[in-house]
């Protein structure tokens, strides 16, 4: 057991190897030659945790890793590995210039309910003794054998009542965590926020209802990732949406995780307003899609964001 606590600690479920081409153009049933190629550890959670590394940030990313996949990654500043049987899955992203980005993901690999108790019992771990402390339950969470209520469930007897918890998930999961009345934080995009509700969502303003309803079961903080139209933040007595200036997107896979980390990144300074780091959020995801791969690698330069508590209630909503 680490002795050391830590004040933000991510767990991603499913990580995987991501796979990036970049293409001029991608023209269904041809073979292409891929201009650049990169390969990298990636997952949620992982991208979060190397974000905010990049700010001067501990947040030890857990993940399930077989012992040959272990040797393959080497461990990986802030990576802790849980022993699993099921090998890492890979995931393929192709770039076409001007930033079109078509991504295939591959299954998540089965975590038998033995495995998942020894995940949630390691981050656990982490976060123990820190008064106030987060986890960040991230990206897919792999079937088990188990309910979605069950895996849940087995999560929150292992985590403490005095960690603060937040969740990036979706479907059946999200909807479950959500209701529990011990989440503090979610972070769906549109669509996934929309399946929680149980319905479409067409406009703005329907977005920030679908939040406040959500808000209504127990969440504190609801966060939106919009895509091009940024990112909003609705809590029981505030609500901002924050903008970027326009940017060139290179490759959009991981945005939504770099405002995350953004977001983590003020809200642990204990300084910051829900504004600010609503803010910083939607400069840090901005930025990420300026950049190739699937996790930023540089905070430099940032988009300058601007922050509004009014929400146009009535623009359609056309991106994740």
């Amino acid at each position: 057991m680490n002795s050391t606590p830590h004040h933000l600690v991510t767990l991603t479920p499913a990580p995987s190897w991501d796979i990036t081409y970049s293409l001029t153009q991608l023209d269904p049933g041809l073979v292409h030659r891929a201009q650049t190629t990169t390969r990298e550890f990636a997952g949620k959670g992982v991208n979060v945790s190397r974000a905010l590394a990049l700010a001067g940030i501990s947040a030890p990313a857990v993940v399930p890793l077989s012992p040959a996949d272990q040797a393959g990654v080497a461990g990986g500043p802030g990576l802790v590995a849980v022993d699993v049987e099921a090998k890492l899955r890979t995931n393929a992203t192709v770039v076409e210039s001007g930033g079109q980005t078509t991504k295939i993901n591959q299954a998540a690999s089965h975590v038998s309910a033995r495995e998942w108790r020894s995940l949630v019992r390691r981050t656990a771990e982490l976060v123990a003794g820190d008064h106030g402390s987060w986890v960040l339950v991230s990206g897919t969470i792999p079937e088990s054998g188990a309910s979605a209520a069950e895996r849940v469930s087995t999560f929150m007897d292992s985590v403490g009542p005095d960690t603060r918890i937040a969740v990036d998930t979706s479907g059946e999961p999200l909807t479950v965590f959500a209701r529990s009345g011990r989440v503090d934080l979610i972070k769906p995009n549109v669509s996934e926020l929309a399946g929680c509700v149980g319905r479409a969502l067409a406009t703005l303003g329907e977005v920030v209802d679908a939040a406040q309803e959500v808000v209504g079961w127990g969440v504190e903080t609801v966060l939106v990732s919009l895509g091009s139209q940024g990112f909003l933040a609705v809590t029981g007595e505030q609500q901002f949406w924050a903008r970027s200036a326009p940017v060139t997107a290179v490759n959009t896979i991981g945005a939504g995780d770099a405002s995350v980390a953004g977001f983590f990144r003020s809200l642990l300074s204990g300084s910051l307003s829900l504004a600010d780091s609503v803010a910083t959020a939607a400069a840090w995801g901005a930025l990420k899609v300026t950049q190739p791969g699937s996790q930023l690698r540089t905070l430099e330069p940032l988009p300058t964001v601007s922050v509004s508590e009014q929400i146009q209630a009535d623009q359609p909503v056309t991106s994740d």
